[in-house]
């Protein structure tokens, strides 16, 4: 059984470039009407038209590249800004000095505006701002003069992209301080687990090597004095309540998988675990984790009443691999096909299902008196 599928994951500038898409296919129909105005006075129609056929093509083009994360490369973002200074650079050759001293707006109107506001958005306020004053200063040399409406409109230009530069990093800097506040949370709670478990065993075994220890003789009460030290420094640090972050913390909430499937371990089930982190995003990390989870639960119902379970988490070239495997009755391959075509044991949605939304591959293997093994192979970055 092999399933393979992958999901783009949220994006919270998706909305804005959106809008700008919005904005584009509206100016474009601005530009589409000052051509037709303009087709009697413009020295060169058929240029004229050229330009508008360019910039319609562009529009969609450019819109679904932005629309992906993936697409929004340097290559893309400084095209559309080249494209954009371009055609008010070519404004006077097309339109010719009578069309452009009847009416100042340059060849693709403002259309050229959803250039440096991508770039806002982009790359930050400074890098919008820039590509505003690009603009601006083509526009002023293209113009030859300088009026109070030009004025106008460069400055208007280089408010928005400015501003809208501004409010991305406001944005980019709030998600950075949620994703801290996220992992300190994160942090705090492992540590209060793990204060649980060292409470139960470690602590508890050091204040009886301190009690029973001055009985054993001279051995016996330098054991109590270390068990006492260690005892004391111990804790000391389970109560310490600061937690260091990393300068840069993962995008999107990331989530320590080892961590997650750590709790899986119990009297039934063995968790192997390999040495380090694997970080994924927070939803993929709880899906891959509802899988398993799955898996477990299927042991514990149907593999028999003394059936194990083993999970063993490793990585390898980008890729988180998980088996579990049990020792269970096992099934035949026909039992598989059954299960998997009626929803049985969970395999088609909770199973199967979690693993292709995130972008990974499940394999089954199983026969009679010899339980059944997955293999969970899963990008630990997503796929675009």
């Amino acid at each position: 059984m092999i399933t393979r599928a992958s999901n783009p994951g949220a994006d919270v500038l998706h909305s804005t470039y959106t809008v700008i898409e919005v904005l584009r296919w509206v100016m474009l129909a601005h530009a589409a009407a000052l051509c037709l105005q303009r087709r009697d006075e413009a020295a060169h129609p058929w240029l004229m038209v050229a330009a508008l056929v360019l910039m319609a093509v562009w529009t969609p083009f450019v819109g679904r590249m932005q629309a992906d994360p993936s697409g929004r490369q340097p290559w893309l973002m400084w095209s559309d800004l080249g494209l954009s200074v371009a055609l008010l650079a070519i404004s006077r050759l097309v339109l010719g000095g009578a069309a452009m001293s009847l009416d100042a707006m340059p060849l693709p109107g403002f259309w050229v505006l959803a250039a440096p506001l991508a770039v806002a958005v982009w790359a930050g306020a400074g890098s919008g701002l820039a590509a505003g004053a690009l603009l601006g200063v083509v526009q002023l040399v293209m113009g030859r003069t300088i009026d109070v409406r030009t004025v106008g409109i460069i400055a208007g230009l280089l408010v928005l992209s400015w501003g809208l530069g501004r409010i991305v990093d406001t944005l980019r800097a709030s998600i950075a301080d949620r994703e801290a506040d996220y992992a300190r949370a994160a942090a705090l709670a492992e540590r209060d687990r793990m204060n649980r478990i060292v409470h139960d065993g470690a602590l508890q075994v050091l204040a009886m090597v301190e009690r029973e220890g001055p009985e054993l003789g001279p051995k016996g009460v330098y054991l109590a004095n270390v068990a006492r030290q260690q005892e004391s420094r111990l804790r000391a640090l389970l109560q310490d309540r600061n937690v260091d972050l990393p300068e840069e913390l993962p995008d999107n909430q990331g989530t320590d998988i080892t961590t997650m499937l750590e709790q899986h371990d119990s009297d039934t089930v063995t968790v192997s675990l390999m040495a380090g982190e694997v970080v994924m995003d927070r939803r993929r990390a709880q899906e891959l984790d509802a899988a398993v989870r799955e898996v477990i639960a299927n042991v514990e119902k149907h593999a028999g009443p003394s059936a194990r379970a083993w999970v063993l988490v490793e990585e390898e070239d980008g890729q988180v691999i998980v088996s579990v495997r049990d020792n269970g009755h096992g099934m035949t391959r026909q039992q598989v096909d059954r299960a998997t075509s009626s929803g049985r044991l969970g395999i088609q949605n909770s199973i199967l299902g979690r693993i292709a939304d995130i972008g990974g591959v499940a394999i089954a293997r199983s026969l009679p008196g010899r339980g059944v093994e997955w293999e969970f192979r899963v990008p630990t970055q997503e796929e675009r």
